[in-house]
């Protein structure tokens, strides 16, 4: 539908339908936990980490570099990307759990109400919960306002925004398919989230503060550290 838009409307449109089928990083997460063992799973969740943030710093530059062929390429290319990935979750990756293991379908489970639902049930989850829609939620209106704030404070272009959203993932790579699984099995997992939430708290407000292109690079490593948070 992107690269079909005749209209704004219409782009707006697909996006809302590749959001609301966006669900494989919940899934991933999900696969993972069926086969990987509970106390290595922190670090196999930062590796799968590592791998978006792989894809973070390599879409711009490839989405960049086809869009010099027309821009409604970069959306056919991603969509024959994400069709081969489909093909390959139909196809060739296993299932991760045995028949015995396995829930029937179920509409009462598969909706925002029945995840509620969930919550209620299990109280030890709400507070997780809110603290993973906390950090999402800043984390994607930094995504969001990011060109526009960088422009208009720092007076950065294409090319300089582009390099820093690449230094992001690079730094983010490094924290989750590195950092975690070690830091995990020192200090344990809570430790390590809690660690990750300051940093991540504290690089933003110094991204906020920042008077200067430099200070902005420099808060970005602290920042950083939010990457220990999510496997954890």
């Amino acid at each position: 539908l992107m690269a079909l838009a005749p209209n704004l409307w219409w782009l707006a449109v697909g996006r809302l339908v590749a959001g609301v089928t966006s669900s494989s990083f919940t899934t991933i997460y999900a696969y993972m936990a069926d086969i990987t063992e509970p106390e290595k799973r922190a670090r196999a969740y930062g590796l799968i980490g590592a791998a978006f943030s792989g894809g973070f710093v390599l879409g711009p530059v490839l989405g960049g570099f086809l869009g010099e062929f027309g821009p409604r390429v970069p959306f056919w290319v991603a969509g024959a990307l994400s069709g081969l990935a489909f093909l390959y979750g139909l196809f060739i990756l296993p299932e991760s759990l045995p028949p015995e293991k396995r829930m029937p379908f179920s509409w009462r489970r598969a909706n925002p109400i029945g995840a509620m639902i969930l919550l209620k049930r299990h109280a030890e989850l709400a507070g997780l919960a809110v603290v993973n829609f906390l950090l999402y939620f800043a984390h994607h209106v930094f995504s969001a306002v990011f060109v526009l704030y960088a422009g208009l404070r720092y007076g950065w272009g294409p090319w300089q925004v582009g390099a820093l959203l690449a230094m992001v993932g690079v730094l983010e790579m490094i924290v989750q398919g590195v950092l975690v699984g070690p830091a995990s099995k020192r200090f344990g997992d809570r430790a390590t989230m809690i660690f990750g939430l300051c940093g991540g708290a504290v690089g933003i407000a110094l991204m906020g503060w920042a008077p200067t292109g430099v200070a902005f690079i420099i808060a970005m490593f602290p920042n950083a550290l939010w990457g220990l948070a999510m496997p954890t």
